[in-house]
């Protein structure tokens, strides 16, 4: 039974009065200052609605009173902070040190029970069982690496981005229950939205976002158990099922450290206004899970999750440079700033990017056709500076066809080896597109004051 929770005002006088009574009160200073981090982020993170998104898993009326799941939570959050991946470890360490028990919200005295945290974690995980796959199941192979140095390692079958763009842009599915959803909620009201008010993600209206995955291991074993009798029959090799202490995992391919890893890609949203790089969405997939396989599912999340926030602008790397991409992007009116991939081909013809430029709609700043960076840094001059061409062609000197004309003939002529950006693309192709946008102003005015 939920018993009623306390503020977090409540909370911050618990700490100062038993940090007071027990340690600063005998010059024990020194416990304080040096676990002064954890502090810090607990005197600041306000968990308070923490009780209300997973009220609904107590009971109201029935069965003995229940521990604070703000308190539950909150220990948990410490106990990742001081690095600690054992709860039996966790619990001996609270009942020990009591300044970590004071952290959590407990009485050093009053220390929950390992099983307690245990059915803390079964109420926050809205599925029966805490592995989505069967332990028993057979060793998985490793995927392909990448072609060259610092690639990733490739779609196992091609088109199925733009399939699923196609899937989901057709008929949006609706997430109604999945075993994460009280973590994506109390990440949301708890940091997300908090984060907001103080002003540390930007503009919540025109938010600029950066996507990527990352690789997340885990400690669990890549082998197995065997749970057959091959060996003892002289088969060493064999493919029968084994038991895995952790089923999710599978094998991935690191870009950056090139090499192999055994566990889960962590895809995250960033605030790229945010002076911190603050995320504002995280998800698991699976290991050999491409990035713009995720990415797809990770957007329709997110949107779905933060209807408040009005994406302008996404960041991506050249893992996402497909058309499915920039088509999902433009149906919901983002701006996409995606890097280069050297490998893909372009498939536009001349016709097709002269019908792009008319476009209303913002196109890619970067990478719609796969070829020159200086063809598309053309393109985003055009639209950006709209106003100026609207002053030339109103003074009368030149018509606007005119100046399509010459804009057309220089981006079709121009060599592709004037400009080569390599690694840094983005950031280049940026400080390529302010230094035209500056030299078309004063081309411009000098052409206007004659």
């Amino acid at each position: 039974m939920l018993m009623p929770t306390r503020s977090h005002q409540e909370f911050q006088d618990f700490v100062k009065e038993h940090l007071q009574t027990r340690y600063l009160k005998f010059g024990h200073s020194d416990a304080v200052l040096l676990n002064h981090k954890v502090l810090a982020s607990v005197w600041h993170a306000d968990l308070s609605k923490v009780a209300q998104i997973v009220g609904y898993r107590y009971s109201k009326a029935k069965g003995s009173p229940a521990r604070d799941p703000v308190d539950m939570f909150r220990s948990l959050l410490v106990m990742e902070l001081l690095r600690e991946r054992s709860i039996d470890s966790w619990v001996h360490k609270m009942r020990y040190t009591p300044i970590f028990a004071i952290f959590s919200g407990f009485l050093p005295n009053d220390v929950p029970g390992v099983g307690t945290f245990y059915d803390f974690i079964k109420r926050i995980w809205l599925a029966s069982s805490a592995h989505l796959s069967s332990k028993l199941r057979k060793p998985r192979r490793k995927p392909n690496k990448g072609k060259k140095k610092g690639d990733k390692s490739p779609i196992k079958k091609p088109g199925i981005v733009k399939r699923l763009v196609e899937r989901y842009l057709q008929n949006p599915p609706i997430f109604h229950s999945r075993p994460h959803d009280l973590f994506q909620k109390i990440f949301k009201e708890c940091f997300v939205v908090p984060s907001t008010k103080h002003g540390l993600l930007g503009d919540i209206n025109a938010l600029s976002v950066a996507g990527d995955g990352s690789s997340a291991r885990t400690g669990a074993s890549c082998y197995g158990k065997l749970v057959c009798d091959c060996r003892k029959n002289g088969i060493y090799k064999c493919s029968c099922h084994r038991k895995f202490s952790d089923p999710d995992a599978s094998w991935g391919w690191d870009s950056y450290r090139e090499k192999y890893y055994f566990g889960r890609t962590l895809y995250a949203f960033t605030a790229a206004d945010s002076p911190y790089d603050l995320p504002v969405y995280l998800n698991f997939f699976k290991a050999y899970r491409h990035d713009s396989l995720c990415f797809v599912y990770s957007l329709h999340d997110f949107l779905q999750q933060y209807p408040e926030f009005k994406l302008k602008e996404c960041l991506l790397d050249s893992a996402h440079d497909a058309y499915a991409i920039y088509n999902l992007l433009n149906h919901h009116d983002v701006s996409a700033l995606i890097d280069l991939n050297p490998d893909s081909k372009p498939t536009m013809t001349h016709a097709q990017f002269l019908c792009l430029l008319l476009l209303p709609k913002t196109v890619s700043r970067f990478a719609l056709l796969g070829t020159s960076c200086l063809m598309m840094v053309f393109v985003k001059t055009v639209i950006a500076t709209s106003g100026v061409v609207l002053r030339f062609a109103n003074h009368g000197r030149y018509p606007v066809i005119q100046f399509a004309l010459i804009h057309l003939m220089v981006v079709f002529f121009t060599p592709k080896n004037l400009i080569t950006y390599g690694s840094s693309l983005v950031f280049h192709g940026a400080l390529a597109f302010l230094r035209f946008v500056t030299s078309a102003e004063l081309l411009l005015n000098a052409s206007l004051n004659e």
